[in-house]
C-alpha cells in the first residue's frame, strides 16, 4: 500500500459507523430542508433525503440515546411538515375554485 493509502485508511480507521450515520442524517436534512425553501421547490430531492433518513432509524437506534432518538425523530416530523407546506400551495393554487370554475388570479393592493 501507498503512504497515503496507509493514511486514509488510518483515519477511516478511527471513524465509528454510527457517528458517521448521525452525520449523514444530519447533512440530508440540511439539505432536505434547503431544497423544501427554494422558490420553487424539488420535492422529489426533499422527498428522497427524508426517506433516507427514516431508513437510518432503525439501525441507529441501538446506538443513540433515548435524547438523540428524540431529536432525530422531531427533524423527520419537521421535515415532513415542511414537506406537506411545500406541497399544498403548489396544490392548492392549482385546483379548482369549489364552484367548479378556475380560481381567479390575485390582484394587485
Amino acid at each position: 500500500m501507498a503512504e497515503g493509502d496507509d493514511v486514509l485508511a488510518s483515519q477511516f480507521g478511527e471513524i465509528k459507523v454510527d457517528e458517521l450515520l448521525v452525520q449523514t442524517a444530519t447533512m440530508l436534512a440540511s439539505i432536505a430542508f434547503l431544497r423544501l425553501s427554494e422558490e420553487k421547490p424539488d420535492l422529489e430531492q426533499a422527498k428522497l433525503a427524508i426517506d433516507s433518513i427514516r431508513a437510518l432509524q432503525r439501525p441507529l437506534a441501538d446506538f443513540l440515546t433515548d435524547e438523540l432518538k428524540g431529536e432525530l425523530n422531531g427533524l423527520v416530523a419537521s421535515l415532513q411538515m415542511a414537506y406537506v407546506n411545500a406541497v399544498v400551495p403548489a396544490s392548492a393554487a392549482e385546483a379548482p375554485a369549489p364552484n367548479g370554475e378556475a380560481p381567479e388570479p390575485d390582484e394587485p393592493a
